[in-house]
């Protein structure tokens, strides 16, 4: 038997057998192992914090989609409860000019939904969506105006799939009382 850095090697030796590895050799081979180690456990380190990154990542994309499931589920929701119970009547698309037909109040949203737009002018008689983004309200048509086809109101609306009027035409809606 043989002891080499505290290893005790159990291989009997022959007479024609090379000469033990010295300590020297012995420490080398240690030094390299030992060397080696670090370097697959710092691999092993990087490869965890990539993997760890990379599921971070994954979670973060899915959760963001999850918000947007989650926001166009509520926007159909909402178009749907109006749908089935509306407390305003469609009356029909109509012709609008810059003096406007409903003046009252005005909303831009580059979110608009009918419903938005609804809720926005709930203290008034009528509502008015637009250009896809724009909701108009009032209690009286302030200038003289034309129903026009439906065909003039078919730009959908920028957070919903229904109609939102068109270039100077405006699908309205009258309150329910």
């Amino acid at each position: 038997m043989r002891e080499c850095n505290g290893v005790t090697f159990n291989q009997p030796l022959s007479l024609n057998s090379s000469i033990c590895p010295s300590d020297e050799v012995c420490q080398k081979a240690n030094a390299d192992c030992l060397l080696r180690e670090q370097q697959l456990s710092a691999q092993l380190t990087e490869a965890q914090q990539q993997a760890a990154a990379e599921l971070n990542k994954i979670k973060q994309e899915h959760l963001l989609r999850e918000q947007e499931l989650l926001k166009k589920e509520q926007q159909l929701t909402d178009e749907l409860k109006t749908l089935r119970n509306p407390p305003w009547k469609y009356i029909g698309c109509y012709t609008d000019t810059d003096l406007r037909v409903l003046r009252d109040d005005y909303k831009k949203d580059n979110n608009m939904t009918r419903d938005m737009c609804a809720a926005f002018c709930k203290g008034r008689k009528y509502y008015g969506v637009q250009f896809y983004i724009e909701c108009f309200c009032g209690d009286a048509f302030r200038i003289a105006t034309e129903n026009v086809p439906e065909n003039h109101c078919s730009m959908k609306c920028a957070g919903g799939s229904l109609n939102c009027g068109g270039s100077h035409k405006m699908n309205i809606f009258e309150k329910v009382y």
